[in-house]
């Protein structure tokens, strides 16, 4: 990096300037309408009400599987389709009744959700509790959760287990309080507590349903534990008394290995540690407070020798203990569902993101936690929005090596982004659900879990005024972490047909790679990676479009062009790169996909979706000329931002479809939200963004509409207007001619039904 600095510094201003610095225009009641929908009856005069996709009652058909091809099947063999959100059984699903949980379901089925990741966090972790104690309210809450969602045919996936908290000294483990990241994977007391608290919610009758949740087929999924690895930076942290633990199974494993521990370093020539007890049988991590980052470097002689040692250690050790649980959880507990093992990243995408995969294949279903945001800093700006924070806005559309779906796969196993959100403040949330919905479609990612479903309806006001922060004219403090809005759940209803229908193509796999696990042992790079990897030469080729297979010469751009699969233990010669230059134009700034039903013009930030049930753009649309041809529909608008699609609900074409949704999406703040332009600093860099000056209050302002849609189809010839719940408001004049009818887009659409 050293080596490029001029370069390295005009990427990172690159980044920064994606977005805008400029103030967002005021949403008044001159250019927006006011989100103020009224309390849902839950009557049968809803025209759109996507509960008729669930089931009567969620595992009616039995336990879902996974079919040959990877992908989720239900009990009878059918193919079945999540559309999903994640909602906190400690801050959430505990505290609501049970006539909120009903409401809650009822509100998530109506919009096409059949899954919800009931995530929790059993251990107790006040001073005086023992290891093995566990929360019983959160336990209640699951099983509660359950029933109710099963009578409304949502299933559940379960986490109940997140490694951030603090280990208080009644545990009694070596070293007191501390963080428990890592324990999980190699200290036994915790993994004995852990299968206790486990035992009792999956094991004991659930008094709502009658029978234990491992004999309940509306689990679909049971998550072993959330976000911690051996391969993060946090296992930098190991309290020295664990790290002993660990390194005494590092000095067993060599012994298995090479004979004795003399002879492993004699294999490493030499190389060791200062905290090496070999007497005691112990190997130490290299230099174990910075050993992530020695992980991530290159490494020579003896110390690439025990490096590759170590590293092929921790692997089998994180993969190996998901082993062993799944085969606790499935042959002594009885549990009969398919079991995730995490959804972690790791300090390298790299070198070391392989490691944490392939630990994953111990297990039956691969996962992922992923989000889409902007910026935003200031003082616990992780959970709150406070006047005074500063933000900057960025879209996906224009940042296209970021969007959540660009995801190396398992061969032959389902996968899942088990959180996933365009995270608030973020200006820019409309395209989410779209980009989510057509580019699972391409790739075969099975599911994304949306964060957070905060509330059993619409989240009309946003404010913590429970949270210090000055009041009166600044406005309070915003809870962070909710979907439930008209930007993120409000989007749900065409994106969740258009998923679970599958009306968008699954591509061809643009990358195969067969990986032997020597490889990954090694740490050595692959063809493609994920996530960004810093680094201003590569970066600067992906976005051009390189189409070699040598080390990092894929384009990641090759995730929007189609599947990327990989083969751990395959053979080099099985990878596959096919020719992406019919697919990626750097020079242009458009990738598509080989299916042809998807493109996204990067460069302008706009995004086309053309496939014969479901067609739409999304993104700034007036600055790509605010006219979009497509298949069977044409798009006009003069919005700076929208997302608009057409999608059919009889699961006929749109060119023959006698009843089309038209969904709208554009962007929204509270009313009296307000930002000025301004710089701040992050990190040693000055950013050019946005000063919140004004959080606002209810209700929500929705920027106007400004658009118009036609539509080949000679079976149409009435559009109604819906409310935010799906009941009809109005009719709207169209006009007819040719067999096509056109409408102007009332102002207030956020869902219009064609018929």
């Amino acid at each position: 990096m050293n080596t490029y600095p001029h370069v390295w510094m005009a990427f990172v201003a690159m980044l920064l300037a994606v977005g805008t610095a400029a103030a967002e225009p005021a949403l008044t009641e001159d250019n927006s309408w006011a989100f103020t929908p009224a309390e849902d009856p839950y009557s049968d005069e809803a025209v759109l009400d996507l509960s008729h996709l669930n089931e009567d009652v969620a595992g009616e058909t039995g336990f879902v599987r996974v079919a040959e091809d990877g992908s989720f099947i239900r009990g009878d063999g059918e193919p079945i389709r999540f559309w999903s959100v994640i909602s906190r059984v400690d801050f959430r699903i505990q505290n609501m009744s049970a006539e909120e949980i009903d409401q809650f379901y009822r509100f998530l089925a109506k919009r096409g959700v059949n899954m919800v990741r009931l995530f929790a966090t059993l251990e107790m972790a006040e001073e005086g509790a023992e290891i093995t104690d566990y929360d019983r309210g959160q336990v209640e809450a699951i099983w509660r959760a359950v029933a109710i969602g099963k009578e409304h045919g949502v299933y559940s996936i379960i986490c109940p287990y997140w490694a951030h908290f603090t280990v208080p000294e009644s545990w009694g483990l070596a070293g007191g309080e501390q963080s428990p990241t890592g324990l999980l994977f190699f200290n036994p007391t915790l993994q004995d507590a852990y299968k206790e608290w486990v035992r009792e919610l999956y094991t004991a009758p659930n008094p709502y349903t009658g029978i234990p949740l491992k004999d309940d087929p509306a689990v679909a999924i049971l998550q072993i534990q959330n976000e911690d690895s051996m391969f993060f930076w946090t296992t930098q942290g190991l309290h020295p008394e664990q790290r002993r633990i660990l390194h005494r199974q590092f000095g067993d494993w060599l012994v298995e290995k090479h004979g004795s521990l003399e002879a492993a370093i004699e294999a490493w020539d030499g190389q060791s540690e200062p905290d090496d007890d070999l007497e005691a049988g112990i190997v130490s991590m290299i230099d174990p407070p910075s050993m992530i980052w020695h992980m991530t470097q290159d490494l020579s002689g003896g110390r690439a020798l025990r490096m590759r040692d170590q590293t092929e250690f921790l692997a089998r050790l994180q993969h190996d203990f998901y082993a062993d649980m799944a085969d606790y959880l499935r042959n002594e507990m009885g549990c009969r569902q398919l079991i995730n093992a995490s959804n972690w990243r790791t300090g390298s995408q790299l070198r070391l993101e392989d490691l944490e995969r392939w630990s994953y294949s111990a297990v039956d279903v691969g996962a992922l936690n992923r989000y889409s945001t902007g910026i935003h800093s200031g003082p616990n700006a992780g959970y709150r929005i406070d006047p005074g924070h500063y933000i900057v806005n960025r879209s996906i559309l224009r940042n296209p090596l970021q969007v959540p779906t660009n995801v190396r796969q398992n061969l032959g196993e389902p996968f899942v982004l088990t959180e996933a959100a365009w995270v608030t403040p973020n200006f820019y949330q409309t395209e989410g659900p779209m980009l989510m919905a057509a580019y699972m479609g391409l790739t075969g990612v099975d599911s994304a879990c949306w964060f957070d479903a905060s509330h059993y309806t619409w989240q009309l006001d946003p404010r913590r005024t429970f949270w210090p922060v000055v009041e009166g004219e600044t406005g309070y403090a915003l809870g962070k972490w909710t979907g439930m809005i008209p930007t993120q759940v409000g989007m749900f209803p065409a994106n969740a047909l258009m998923h679970r229908m599958g009306y968008v193509q699954q591509g061809e796999p643009a990358v195969h790679e067969a990986r032997p696990l020597e490889h990954i042992f090694e740490r050595r790079e692959p063809i493609i990676a994920e996530a960004e990897s810093f680094d201003p030469i590569r970066d600067t080729q992906d976005l051009r479009g390189a189409t070699g297979v040598d080390v990092a010469e894929v384009s990641r751009l090759a995730f929007l062009v189609g599947p990327v699969h990989v083969e751990y233990g395959g053979d080099p010669e099985d990878t596959r790169v096919i020719d992406l230059a019919p697919y990626i134009d750097g020079e242009a700034e458009v990738v598509r996909s080989n299916t042809g039903e998807l493109e996204l013009r990067y460069g302008v930030g706009v995004f086309t979706l053309d496939a014969p049930k479901a067609q739409g753009v999304t993104g700034f649309l007036s600055e790509a000329g605010g006219r979009f041809e497509l298949g069977d529909v044409e798009i006009r608008s003069e919005n700076d931002y929208a997302t608009i699609q057409l999608v059919s609900m009889d699961g006929l074409p749109l060119a023959e479809s006698r009843q089309v949704l038209v969904q709208v999406g554009t962007v929204a703040r509270l009313t009296g939200w307000e930002t000025e332009p301004a710089t701040f600093e992050r990190g040693d860099a000055v950013v050019e963004g946005l000063r919140i000056e004004r959080t606002g209050m209810p209700p929500w302002r929705i920027k106007n509409t400004r658009a118009a849609v036609s539509i080949a189809n000679p079976n149409l010839s009435r559009a109604t207007l819906l409310d935010a719940d799906g009941y009809p408001d109005r009719q709207v004049s169209v006009s007819t001619e040719d067999g096509r009818l056109s409408v102007e887009l009332p102002e207030d659409t956020m869902y219009m039904v064609l018929e």
